[in-house]
C-alpha cells in the first residue's frame, strides 16, 4: 500500500521528499485503521463496511484534489493581499 501512495504522490509538488514520504505513510495508516475499525464495527453492530483497493485510490485522489484546491485558494488570497498592499502604497 505504501508503494501505491508513493507512486501517486510522485507527480505532486511537495516541499521535500520527507513530507512526501510522511503523506504516503499517512494515506496507508488511514486506510489500515479504517480496515481495523470496520472489523470492530462488524463485531459490535453486525454491519459490514467494506474497504477496497478502489477506496484506497479514492482516498489518495481526494487528498491530491484537496491539496490542489487549497493551493489555489492560497494563491488567490496572496494575489488579493498583494493587490491591496500595492493600492495602499
Amino acid at each position: 500500500m505504501l508503494y501505491v501512495s508513493s507512486e501517486f504522490l510522485k507527480e505532486v509538488e511537495m516541499p521535500s521528499e520527507e513530507i512526501r514520504s510522511q503523506v504516503s505513510q499517512m494515506c496507508m495508516l488511514i486506510h489500515t485503521s479504517v480496515e481495523e475499525m470496520s472489523i470492530k464495527f462488524w463485531e459490535e453492530l453486525r454491519r459490514r463496511v467494506y474497504t477496497t483497493p478502489k477506496s484506497y485510490l479514492d482516498l489518495i485522489k481526494l487528498y491530491i484534489g484537496k491539496l490542489a484546491m487549497k493551493r489555489q485558494e492560497d494563491n488567490a488570497n496572496r494575489d488579493r493581499l498583494d493587490k491591496g498592499v500595492k493600492k495602499l502604497i
